[in-house]
């Protein structure tokens, strides 16, 4: 490792709060500028710029706070929010602007780059939302454009983020429209309007429970882009040339990606692990620039490396790399000022590997699951095994596969009585919202303070709950890496969803009498799209077929003691949506009938999941960046 100086610390910062830029349709894009700063006046530059364009208010603590670190360390740094938003003009449309971010995107970076303060250079950074303005904008390829960090977004998110395996991500993609509108510059002007807004967002649960919700029966639509986007989200399931702009879909525009060094971060219990992953891959291949990819163990949102918890497990001090900025930092002053720096000199990859821990209960009440970090080269490592562990009816998960005779699993699935969602892919819910838990790991029971439980007992009990899981293990497996469900099934419906669920069962011990049922990740597949997104296709019902549902990735360690276990359902409402089983249009739903579900795993039919196995000593762990 070098050691590491960084860019000065010793500026003071004027801001200028009143700065609007001109998108190219005159469209005005309010900003906010930091200044580095010398007794109250501006430095002499020339400075290096950094932007974050957001649709959550420029002017909030956080990114205030950001703007006044980097200015101090002599950046001029930029807080814009997008257009429709905050105090910019135009219309908002999600990540589907049909002006699009790309371009108005490209238009900040250059004009950032144009002023008389600037050297020339342009880096950029945020997350989730303003993640994706930073993927549409080096999409447009702005030839100031120098470098980029970009926490938790997608690389599509019609495929896995709005919609999953063609349900709806409705944990994500009912309460956010309804935050965005009540945050929106038309509801703040409009008291009234704020009003009922506020008051869809404390009865969150209600509106789920009310699924699917139709245009004109909510107070989205006095507010119709944002109508439209819930509208469209819920009911779109092709994949079509809306979802196909460079907002929501890099996938479609990888190869016109700026050749820049760009670091990603996103953790296995985020939104978007599989899609940076996808991310890593493809720019690799096609730039030449440095790209890095760090996976830790966080929830989705702004705390994103600085924790060490997520949901109700702790994964030790390790786990946290330490404050946000200054990990950003490190980035910049590399590419924006060729200062050597540790970040810059590790592997491409770090990845958090979970487990290891005593599963006690610790002070702060979290199960103490451990971990470590590891770094690598290539993903998934090139060490890796994909070994099939079979499903088998005495519930068991086996490296040998099923005799020619072995009877099937079957279980009923009723749309009115869905498996709640226990922890999972998502963050934490708005503030105004009660009742809907939050992301990352759980012990896998019921909790009567989740609105939709109705026991404490665990999920592994319910009817509707396929278990198949190993003997206890006699050694560590180290798995890393994609994890794919490959089932044979038949349904009584012409239309209905199956999921999978990777878990780590933790042994009883005396804070865990029952032992702990770790989710790992999970999937979902509706069945209409079992041959992919181009079109629909209902299922005969009683007919077997072969489906694959890929699952989040995922790095655990399974100690001696432990269980790998696969649960295989139909439900996990409020994340997804639930499938009424009627095969009606998408969104547009008024019948539900029960479904009657198989699942085989005969020889014929060999239900299967793949893991990939590290072998033992194939990997060293090793330290943080």
């Amino acid at each position: 490792m070098c050691a590491y100086q960084s860019s000065q610390h010793g500026y003071d910062v004027v801001m200028d709060e009143h700065v609007t830029v001109q998108a190219r349709d005159s469209t005005g894009l309010a900003t906010t500028l930091y200044f580095p700063g010398i007794r109250g006046e501006r430095a002499d530059g020339p400075f290096p710029a950094l932007i974050e364009r957001t649709p959550y208010d420029r002017k909030r603590l956080q990114l205030h706070l950001s703007g006044l670190f980097f200015a101090r360390h002599g950046y001029v740094v930029a807080l814009q929010d997008i257009r429709g938003r905050g105090d910019s003009g135009g219309e908002y449309h999600y990540l589907y602007n049909p002006h699009t971010e790309a371009d108005d995107g490209y238009d900040a970076v250059e004009w950032l780059a144009s002023q008389p303060w600037s050297n020339g250079q342009v880096g950029t950074f945020g997350g989730s939302h303003t993640g994706a303005t930073q993927q549409a904008l080096a999409v447009a390829r702005p030839p100031h454009l120098v470098c980029q960090v970009i926490r938790d977004c997608a690389w599509n998110y019609f495929l896995k983020a709005q919609r999953h395996g063609g349900a709806l991500t409705a944990m994500l993609q009912v309460p956010y429209p309804f935050h965005m509108a009540l945050t929106s510059p038309e509801a703040q002007r409009d008291p009234a309007l704020r009003r009922l807004l506020a008051n869809c967002e404390a009865h969150m649960v209600d509106l789920l429970r009310q699924l699917p919700l139709r245009p004109g029966t909510t107070p989205l639509r006095f507010l119709p882009s944002y109508e439209n986007w819930y509208t469209r989200a819920s009911t779109l399931g092709h994949y079509d040339a809306y979802w196909r702009n460079p907002g929501g879909a890099l996938s479609d525009y990888v190869d016109q990606y700026a050749d820049v060094p760009v670091l990603f971060y996103t953790s296995w219990y985020g939104h978007h692990p599989w899609g940076n992953f996808m991310k890593f891959n493809a720019l690799r291949k096609r730039l030449t620039s440095p790209i890095k990819l760090i996976v830790g163990v966080w929830t989705h949102g702004g705390h994103m490396l600085s924790t060490t918890h997520a949901g109700e497990v702790d994964f030790g001090l390790a786990a946290a790399l330490g404050d946000v900025d200054s990990l950003r930092l490190q980035w910049f002053d590399r590419y924006m000022r060729n200062v050597p720096t540790p970040l810059s000199e590790g592997a491409p990859l770090q990845l958090f590997v979970m487990g290891g821990g005593d599963g006690r209960t610790n002070a702060e009440g979290r199960m103490q699951h451990g971990g470590y970090w590891r770094h690598a080269d290539e993903w998934p490592l090139p060490e890796t095994r994909f070994t099939p562990f079979y499903l088998h009816a005495d519930g068991g998960l086996e490296s040998s596969p099923a005799s020619e005779s072995e009877p099937a699993s079957t279980y009923s699935y009723d749309p009115q009585a869905p498996v709640p969602t226990i922890g999972g892919n998502f963050q934490d819910p708005w503030p105004g919202t009660r009742g809907l838990g939050t992301g990352g790991a759980f012990d896998q029971r019921g909790r009567l303070e989740l609105a939709f439980c109705e026991d404490t007992l665990p999920l592994a009990m319910r009817h509707d709950v396929l278990v198949f899981q190993t003997a206890p293990l006699d050694d560590s497996v180290e798995v890393i890496g994609p994890v794919i469900a490959r089932l044979w099934v038949s349904s009584s419906a012409v239309d209905t969803d199956f999921t999978a669920k990777l878990l780590d069962v933790c042994p009883p011990n005396p804070d865990y009498p029952e032992g702990f049922h770790l989710n790992l990740c999970e999937a979902i597949l509706r069945m209409r799209f079992r041959d992919g997104f181009e079109r629909e296709e209902l299922m005969q019902p009683g007919e077997v077929y072969a489906i694959e549902i890929e699952l989040q990735p995922t790095a655990n360690r399974f100690m001696p003691g432990h269980r790998i276990r696969l649960d295989i359902s139909s439900s996990n409402f409020p994340l997804w949506d639930n499938n009424r089983n009627t095969g009606e249009p998408l969104g547009r739903e008024r019948g539900s009938v029960v479904a009657h579900q198989t699942l085989y795993h005969d020889a014929a039919h060999p239900s299967h999941v793949v893991l990939p196995i590290i072998p033992a000593g194939a990997v060293p762990p090793t330290g943080a960046c």
